[in-house]
């Protein structure tokens, strides 16, 4: 190339670069020296790009004249539990961004919303790809909850992660109460919170599952979670008829909530104590409100009354059609003072969902007719205690003889247990003391020791050996049961000074009923 050429086609080029260089230059006006600084910065990146483009056949640099990329945020946001169809449809595309980063600091990552709802309707999405980034309350909080196989279904019978699916406990009870007379407590057209119960597929169920983790200061474990409007409703609404709330929510979480499989503490990210306690009671308020009994059962003309009466039809009818799956109408005698909600779960008690379900187990305890639904606040007449066939009073501090025999009819059987638990034919019957606890149940204490049913063995006894009674409860025809479970068993028949033992289930030989009889 002549000199005279090589001389124009670098004038050109200098003008052309400092032309594509213009526009990286700052549009507000600068000082003199700013200025003439950036002037031969200029020239020299036209030079550069002149060097370039003569030994490049004219071809500009890569990605040269292209805006910077700049990023416009840097919080990664989680999906809420309230949008998981969204999340799920664009959870590729988010996916891609956020893996290709270096970090993202945690302190970027929003925690996510739980809903307050325990109905949320379950994403008709079948996708089960991970939320990305997720950073959720639970372990199984970064996938679809209809990833989850519902709890006592098939698909839930072997192999499922207990963290995300409630196991063995699977069938759930929200239980309400309505106390009446010198025990009435809440507001008098609202059913207060009794608990959430873990029940197995059966109808059985297990309690006080992990001592480790009971508590004996919910109110403050709840302050120092924050939730003040938890512990507003809790005081308002899950009262208790002793005028003992805080005994009353320890009894419910350390008997009930510790048997819950996905509030474990290995079932949260970044556990904190107490976390488990406080999403138990969070989600029982949450159930609670979504169940307006008083408010069903007026709109099907249900009222308290003093005078008027109900048929079982009527009341459980009126619950089930609105609930959309099982309840149970328990009285008391024929006062009707409790609600038992039937449902399974789907995904974490935490951050999941509750699904209304049949009724399973024990069935209600009220009488076909003559149901009496009392105001509260309002003296009402005496009734007949549940289970005193033989005209006495199962009463709290009052004593019972118990009858054992393969029906109902103590007075043909007159065999009884002993004082240890034992089946027996001769001699005077044992007297079995009664202690009221939450929910009409009582624990037994005969002259031997408390009485319980074991865990492992299922064998009936009563002694020193015995460190925690098991908590029975009396059916209306004076039923014992336990667990729901009125099912009784013994090897063979006592005869002579033979003392037969006795088990909780239905595996021996001779089926047993037994029947408390009031002294």
């Amino acid at each position: 190339m002549r000199s005279s050429h090589f001389l124009s086609l670098f004038a050109v080029l200098l003008v052309l670069g400092l032309a594509n260089a213009a526009p990286h230059a700052a549009a507000q006006l600068e000082s003199s020296h700013k200025l003439e600084s950036r002037t031969i910065g200029h020239i020299w990146s036209a030079l550069e790009l002149f060097l370039y483009r003569l030994t490049h056949g004219g071809q500009y640099p890569p990605g040269y004249g292209q805006a910077p990329v700049t990023s416009t945020s840097t919080t990664a946001v989680i999906p809420t539990k309230t949008s998981t169809t969204v999340a799920q449809s664009s959870a590729q595309a988010s996916t891609t961004a956020i893996t290709s980063s270096t970090a993202v600091p945690t302190t970027a990552i929003s925690t996510p919303v739980t809903s307050a709802s325990s109905t949320i309707a379950t994403s008709t999405s079948t996708s089960s790809t991970p939320n990305p980034a997720a950073t959720g309350l639970t372990v199984c909080s970064a996938q679809s909850l209809d990833s989850f196989p519902l709890s006592c279904s098939s698909a839930a019978s072997t192999g499922v992660d207990t963290c995300c699916t409630e196991s063995p406990g699977g069938h759930l009870l929200l239980t309400e109460f309505w106390n009446t007379g010198k025990d009435s407590v809440g507001p008098n057209t609202t059913w207060t919170v009794h608990g959430l119960w873990p029940d197995n597929c059966d109808g059985s169920y297990e309690s006080y599952c992990d001592p480790a983790r009971e508590l004996q200061n919910v109110t403050a474990v709840i302050e120092a979670s924050g939730d003040q409007e938890l512990l507003g409703y809790m005081n308002a609404l899950w009262k208790s008829n002793t005028g003992d709330d805080e005994s009353f929510w320890e009894h419910e979480f350390n008997k009930h909530g510790t048997c819950l499989s996905t509030l474990e503490p290995k079932c949260f990210n970044n556990f904190q104590p107490q976390q488990d306690a406080v999403s138990y009671f969070r989600k029982t308020v949450a159930t609670h409100k979504t169940l307006l009994t008083y408010e069903t059962l007026a709109s099907a003309g249900i009222l308290p009354s003093l005078t008027q009466t109900y048929t079982l039809e009527q009341v459980q009818g009126a619950l089930e059609k609105q609930h959309g799956g099982g309840v149970n109408v328990n009285c008391d005698g024929s006062v009707f003072e409790e609600v038992w909600y039937h449902y399974v779960s789907q995904g974490s008690i935490a951050d999941g969902n509750l699904v209304p379900a049949p009724l399973v187990g024990s069935k209600s305890t009220c009488p076909s007719t003559g149901i009496k639904y009392y105001p509260k606040y309002t003296t009402i007449p005496a009734e007949q205690p549940v289970g005193s066939p033989g005209g006495g009073k199962i009463v709290d501090g009052g004593k019972v003889f118990l009858y054992a025999g393969p029906s109902t009819d103590y007075v043909a059987q007159k065999n009884y247990l002993t004082s240890t638990g034992k089946w027996y034919a001769s001699g005077t019957p044992a007297g079995y003391t009664l202690k009221a606890v939450e929910g009409g149940s009582y624990t037994l204490t005969t002259s031997k020791g408390p009485c319980a049913v074991d865990g492992t063995t299922k064998l009936f006894s009563c002694g020193a050996e015995v460190t925690k009674g098991s908590e029975f409860v009396f059916a209306a025809d004076g039923t014992l049961t336990l667990g729901g479970s009125g099912a009784f068993s013994a090897a063979q028949t006592p005869s002579g000074q033979n003392q037969i033992l006795v088990y909780q289930n239905s595996d021996n030989a001779v089926k047993l009923v037994i029947v408390g009889i009031a002294q």
